[in-house]
């Protein structure tokens, strides 16, 4: 009896240790999300740029932890490496562009993506009488959805758009997170966030099959 009690006590350490830990170092992750979302706005490369689309989904699980349990967090984590790989399975040539350092504008969509990092940066204070929480989800969670705008104002290509719209539904995911703790909810936003990779899968593939000859 006595060696149960001590094991759930020194269960309940370890997780409580893990969430220590995630809270502390909760700005990494916003570091992480930046630097992913910097990559896919300058990146030519469009595997590349898929993997930094699935390091973001890191940053997300992280910052979704501090508000739901682990276990829902890494849900988050394993659809946006599964809508990685959908993206990542079709043709993407109409998706690639030349190398950074040739590629027109990369010096300005690198400017904007600065500059919805400072203007997120300012609004967060305003943000926690709304968005309850540690500042670093609704730092995070503004400037993902704030890089997905720009994503999508930049770029006409199918998967482009479709990277920018899941960019923006999960900045979304992680301010809802300090809001709503539903479990129907959360894997409702899996469902869409898998749904919109099935659906950019699909048009690119039609785009490729369509400029077959």
């Amino acid at each position: 009896m006595g060696a149960g009690i001590s094991g759930v006590a020194h269960y309940g350490g370890s997780g409580e240790c893990e969430v220590i830990f995630l809270e502390k170092f909760s700005l990494v992750a916003v570091i992480i999300a930046g630097g992913a979302g910097m990559l896919m706005l300058t990146l030519g490369n469009w595997r590349r740029s898929l993997l930094a689309f699935a390091v973001q989904y890191l940053a997300v699980f992280w910052l979704c932890s501090l508000s739901l349990s682990i276990g829902i967090s890494a849900i988050k984590l394993i659809t946006g490496v599964m809508a990685a790989i959908l993206l990542a399975g079709v043709p993407s040539e109409g998706e690639e562009t030349t190398e950074r350092a040739s590629q027109p504008g990369w010096a300005f969509r690198l400017l904007a993506g600065l500059l919805v990092w400072i203007v997120m940066i300012f609004l967060e204070p305003a943000m926690a009488a709304v968005i309850p929480g540690s500042p670093s989800i609704r730092l995070g969670g503004m400037a993902l959805i704030g890089m997905g705008f720009v994503q999508l104002g930049i770029s006409s290509r199918p998967g482009r758009v479709v990277l920018g719209l899941l960019t923006f539904l999960a900045g979304f995911e992680i301010l809802y997170s300090a809001l709503e703790k539903s479990v129907l909810v959360m894997g409702l936003l899996a469902v869409v966030t898998l749904g919109l990779a099935f659906t950019g899968s699909f048009l690119l593939t039609a785009k490729e099959l369509g400029e077959t000859p």
